[in-house]
């Protein structure tokens, strides 16, 4: 049997459910923390990688960043999210103050590309004045292909994703892909209920 839930009681699951909570991520050498990625995080090529960290008073005025993310496979690459990174201790940057330390909070978006193999990779911070790293372990997921450029590709043969252009694809593929989500999470809705 499958049990109703009332609209507030679902909206609350729905909030709880699509809600993600950011710890902080204290750096190996204790100079900074980070706030994203978080460990075991998960993110798709060809979106963006958030790495936001921040630091306080206390922060070395000697302290340097570099950024970068790893493959963990046999043939592991290397590549720099930001070499050096902004450590600046500025008003741009200044968080709103929480009454016992000023806290300077940076954020760098890097578009990850989406022929990134899928896999699981390493965000690695290197405090360039200790030579301490802190490292995230995340996982990419492959790029997902738009129902159009799949459409496109499938009626011609071609192995090259193309968009159609004419705008109208586009927006029945959103619309079944946004139906296709709000069924999935229905559908979940129901078995987490039945659960009850």
């Amino acid at each position: 049997m499958v049990r109703l839930l009332s609209l507030p009681t679902l909206g609350a699951f729905l909030y709880a459910a699509t809600s993600t909570v950011s710890a902080l991520t204290a750096s190996a050498d204790g100079q900074f923390n980070i706030q994203s990625p978080n460990s075991f995080g998960v993110f798709v090529a060809g979106q963006i990688l958030p790495v936001t960290y921040q630091l306080d008073d206390s922060t070395s005025s000697g302290f340097g960043l570099n950024v970068y993310i790893a493959s963990t496979g046999a043939n592991a690459t290397t590549t720099a999210i930001a070499a050096p990174a902004d450590v600046s201790k500025d008003a741009a940057s200044k968080m709103p103050d929480n009454g016992s330390t000023t806290i300077y909070q940076h954020t760098v978006n890097y578009a990850l590309p989406a022929t990134t193999v899928a896999g699981d990779y390493q965000v690695i911070f290197e405090s360039t004045n200790t030579k301490v790293n802190t490292t995230l372990p995340i996982t990419i997921r492959a790029a997902v292909a738009s129902s159009s450029s799949v459409a496109s590709s499938s009626a011609t043969g071609s192995n090259s994703a193309s968009p159609s252009g004419n705008g109208k694809n586009d927006e029945s593929a959103a619309s079944v892909v946004s139906i296709g989500f709000l069924g999935a999470v229905i559908a979940s809705v129901a078995v987490v209920a039945a659960a009850f």
